[in-house]
């Protein structure tokens, strides 16, 4: 189901809460691939969770990298390197990773570079 780019707060956070919500509906999956999904590790999801709810094609692979990749680099800078940490948790991560796997959807899909 395409959504458009939320507008508001309340529509991010009410996106934010469907992805996290479509994203646990995967659990299941997990365990016939031999991976335990947990909340902890949803984040990882959200770029193509992401890519879903914006009627992307999770299929064209450059698109995809480079929505996860910017995902990646959000979180990556909202972390600390010594392990201190940022009092990101896993939701937060997940916001983070959705969020910004949005925003760099929607810059490549207008053209950009």
């Amino acid at each position: 189901m395409k959504q458009d780019q939320p507008a508001t707060p309340d529509e991010w956070l009410d996106e934010i809460r469907l992805a996290i919500t479509d994203a646990r509906k995967t659990k299941p999956f997990g365990l016939l691939t031999g991976q335990l999904i947990t909340n902890a590790n949803l984040f990882h999801l959200a770029p193509l969770v992401c890519m879903k709810s914006r009627g992307l094609d999770y299929r064209d692979e450059d698109l995809r990298n480079k929505v996860t990749e910017g995902a990646l680099a959000n979180y990556v800078a909202n972390s600390d390197p010594d392990g201190i940490g940022h009092g990101l948790s896993p939701s937060t991560a997940a916001t983070v990773n959705n969020a910004t796997a949005s925003v760099v959807g929607f810059v490549k899909r207008k053209g950009a570079k």
